[in-house]
């Protein structure tokens, strides 16, 4: 029902072709997003055995061993939490994200970027920051 909703609201506001071109993507993109997060946990997981370790300490502690872990139990489990974070921070699903547009003239590093300007960010240098991030 939600994507027979959407088809319609993207008809009515771009047309068919648009809206029938961007279903697809629509709908895959935040699996894409996911399955992303989970395989790079898998490749670099192993090589981290004490974060694995803890991370296992706290749902057990947390959650045990008869039950699987719901949304509810996420603020319960900083630790992993930090874990999943630290993963989208290194990998993250999109290395471009969505650009944006200057509110207001400023001045960054010496350039003079007037109001209106778009903008994209590299994530991957913003990411690697070793001034924020220093094992990065």
């Amino acid at each position: 029902m939600y994507a027979l909703c959407r088809i319609h609201t993207w008809r009515r506001t771009f047309g068919d072709s648009l809206s029938l071109n961007m279903f697809p993507t629509n709908l895959l993109i935040p699996t894409l997003q996911t399955t992303g997060i989970i395989l790079w946990f898998l490749a670099l997981i192993p090589s981290h055995p004490d974060v694995q370790k803890r991370a296992h300490e706290e749902l057990d502690k947390v959650i045990g061993r008869e039950t699987w872990p719901t949304a509810e139990d996420e603020k319960q489990l900083p630790y992993l939490r930090a874990i999943i974070k630290e993963v989208q921070r290194v990998h993250p699903a999109f290395l471009v994200p969505t650009p944006h547009i200057s509110t207001e003239d400023f001045v960054y590093n010496g350039y003079y970027i007037p109001k209106g300007t778009g903008m994209v960010l590299n994530l991957h240098t913003i990411h690697r920051n070793e001034n924020r991030y220093p094992n990065a």
